[in-house]
């Protein structure tokens, strides 16, 4: 963990460095279906349906849904911005078996390095793609089980926009920690 902190500010030392060049932009946002989401809703199914032809099985997801927040500094070129991603999610999953419920918690918290590419870049909007990697930090507890471990986060961001200037909206739409659909708002100074 020690190396982890390290490593997170080193990179923002540095990114803040660079932060004369150009803007610093802070987004919040909010994504929908994220890879851990996704993961447990495709284990689930698999083994509803493998269980399903013996007894009664079923199950249900109940998620936060994934908030992230992001710091993102632009370079000298303006198209390429780097900066520190943050994301959080909760699931709630409930198993049945035939006349008994069971209920699991699902935490999740990433922070991971990000860099966007900026394609294109307009008065008031622009496209991006981007990537994140990093540190997933994730609870699982149970009736019985309670584990904690750290995991290998990725965000990969296929394509996205914002529009606005000082304060803008942004949408993406991209694959990993922060969501499948992801919107929000981005203030930049």
């Amino acid at each position: 963990m020690r190396k982890l902190v390290n490593i997170v500010v080193l990179f923002l030392s540095v990114s803040v460095a660079n932060a004369q060049y150009k803007t610093v932009t802070l987004r919040g946002g909010f994504g929908y279906l994220s890879d851990t989401h996704t993961a447990e809703v495709l284990a689930n199914s698999a083994g509803t349906i493998l269980v399903s032809f013996f007894t009664n099985h079923d199950f249900r997801i109940k998620t936060s849904g994934a908030y992230s927040m992001d710091a993102l500094v632009s370079l000298k070129d303006k198209r390429h911005q780097v900066g520190l991603s943050v994301a959080s999610e909760q699931l709630n999953i409930t198993e049945y078996n035939n006349d008994k419920s069971t209920n699991f918690n699902h935490d999740v918290f990433s922070v991971m390095p990000e860099y966007h590419y900026n394609y294109l870049i307009k008065p008031k909007s622009n496209f991006y793609s981007g990537a994140a990697m990093g540190v997933k930090l994730v609870k699982y507890s149970g009736e019985t089980d309670n584990i904690n471990t750290t995991v290998f986060a990725y965000h990969f961001t296929l394509l996205g926009f914002t529009y606005g200037n000082t304060v803008a909206c942004f949408g993406e739409l991209g694959f990993g920690s922060k969501g499948l659909l992801r919107a929000g708002v981005a203030v930049s100074f």
